[in-house]
């Protein structure tokens, strides 16, 4: 019986093609990052989304946004906005966060205020000409299960990413609905993207 020989070549050649090839694969870049505290809008104000990050060759976590329960659990709200971090891919990542003033429940007993600080966090996928292909919001205080019920997606197409977007432009709609009805379908807020002079 005749056996093939494999080439001891093509044995070597071949995991060092794959490392190769692995290394040459574009890595996620982080390329803008502000880590500045945004002053609040006041309670029924447009509200003011600054950019806090962009990254290039990047990707939404959509195994972590498929799942928010999971993701968040055992996590601080503090912490919440770590499950929106991009990961490797092929597009721009966007990060833009919106800090302002408003009601929260408070139970009869309780002895906090009213008027407290939130913030809405919105990351926004484009390709290279800024045409956005993608996009989640989610208020990272949101306290009440099922925790994705704060989470809305784009439903819009045909937007160029640019400042001063509207985001009732993105039309995003809730992922997690309680009936078929209309009422708390799409995001009901004001408000607008900030994005600073260099991209």
């Amino acid at each position: 019986m005749l056996i093939r020989r494999i080439p001891v070549i093509l044995i070597i050649a071949t995991p060092l093609l794959a490392f190769w090839f692995a290394c040459q694969s574009p890595q996620l870049q982080v390329v803008y990052q502000s880590n500045k505290s945004d002053t609040a809008t006041q309670l029924g104000d447009p509200q003011m989304y600054y950019l806090k990050k962009k990254a290039i060759h990047a990707d939404f976590p959509y195994n972590k946004l498929d799942d928010l329960n999971s993701a968040f659990d055992k996590l601080k709200v503090t912490e919440r906005a770590s499950v929106f971090s991009p990961v490797v891919g092929q597009y721009n990542y966007y990060q833009f966060l919106s800090t302002f003033r408003g009601e929260r429940l408070v139970f009869p007993g309780e002895n906090l205020p009213p008027i407290t600080d939130f913030h809405d966090i919105l990351i926004i996928k484009t390709d290279d000409e800024d045409h956005i292909i993608d996009a989640y919001h989610y208020t990272t205080e949101w306290a009440e299960y099922p925790l994705d019920y704060d989470l809305f997606r784009l439903s819009q197409t045909g937007l160029l990413l640019k400042d001063g977007l509207d985001i009732q432009d993105l039309k995003l709609k809730r992922i997690f609905q309680w009936s078929t009805s209309d009422k708390d379908k799409y995001l009901n807020a004001s408000g607008s993207l900030k994005l600073p002079t260099v991209k």
